[in-house]
């Protein structure tokens, strides 16, 4: 059953000793979808009884991959993520207690540990995406997404995808991005008016419906390749199509972000902004701040031509 907080599972029969496997009979939803994860994980025997399930160890059970190895493959881009990745940053929350914070507080290690898991929520939709890459063994996975192109495994798939999540997420992740929207005279107005700061949930939905996009893009453009290149298939053919669907997008980023930002603004604080005298009518005349007062499911996708479009219920 479903405990109280998000994201909580109650098991009425938790295990009193050994270790089980579980998987959700109901995934949720997610930005207005069902989670496209199906997510994995086990419970152990404990004096608490709680256990962690997430997009890490659903890898590690479908990919049959140790939380060490994982920590290995990600430390390849520590410096880019801005920390050193250690198993327990794979398995705790990043945002208990901060989603209602204003995104300008978040500390550069808030930042950090948002944006890696933000990473491993990209990288299983790649997983679960991608025919090729979720076929590999576990030597294979790994050997995919170690070293990059120059370490001649022949297949490095998995590292070109994880290089362009990690770039994408690096600039949807930053409360800079927000700054064409924060900027916004009529977000100006909002504030002083009373109503909220953007807050980090809206920083994390704006950042998860880029990472959506380019997640996408590169487990496509990885299938399309296989498809296409038959017997020709090679490791740098299969890079260069990963690269050429997702590098155009980076440069999306800062006026998905813009736009999303608004939308989001508005869909999440419509309650509050209405609770403002004559402010929800005033921001109506905002294209993006009204978007989200118009969208009823409140989340927003970017589609396949690169547009923003509400996720209709």
């Amino acid at each position: 059953s479903t405990g109280t907080s998000d994201g909580e599972y109650v098991f009425n029969d938790a295990p009193t000793t050994g270790s089980y496997n579980i998987l959700p009979a109901n995934n949720g939803e997610h930005n207005g979808k069902s989670f496209p994860l199906g997510l994995k994980g086990s419970i152990t025997a404990s004096v608490d009884g709680t256990a962690v399930i997430n997009p890490s160890t659903t890898l590690a059970q479908d990919q049959e991959i140790s939380a060490e190895d994982l920590a290995a493959i990600l430390n390849q881009f520590a410096t880019e993520l801005g920390m050193s990745i250690t198993q327990t940053d794979i398995l705790t929350d990043p945002v208990a207690g901060l989603l209602t914070n204003t995104s300008s507080s978040l500390s550069t290690a808030q930042l950090a540990k948002i944006r890696l898991q933000v990473v491993l929520y990209g990288l299983q939709r790649v997983m679960q995406g991608s025919n090729h890459i979720s076929e590999l063994t576990t030597t294979a996975f790994i050997a995919s997404a170690t070293s990059g192109p120059t370490d001649g495994d022949g297949d490095d798939a998995v590292y070109n995808i994880i290089a362009a999540l990690i770039t994408g997420v690096q600039n949807a992740i930053d409360p800079a991005v927000l700054n064409a929207f924060t900027s916004n005279a009529n977000y100006l107005t909002a504030v002083g008016s009373g109503a909220p700061e953007v807050t980090v949930a809206d920083l994390l939905t704006t950042a998860i419906t880029i990472t959506d996009r380019i997640a996408e893009a590169g487990y496509g453009a990885c299938n399309s390749y296989h498809s296409s290149a038959g017997a020709g298939w090679t490791a740098a053919g299969n890079a260069a199509a990963i690269q050429a669907e997702t590098t155009p997008l980076i440069s999306e980023i800062s006026t998905w972000a813009s736009s999303l930002g608004g939308r989001y603004y508005g869909a999440n604080h419509q309650a509050e902004i209405a609770a403002i005298p004559g402010l929800h009518q005033a921001l109506s005349t905002d294209p993006s701040i009204n978007a989200g007062f118009a969208c009823a499911s409140q989340f927003f996708e970017i589609d396949g031509s690169n547009n923003v479009v509400c996720i209709a219920e």
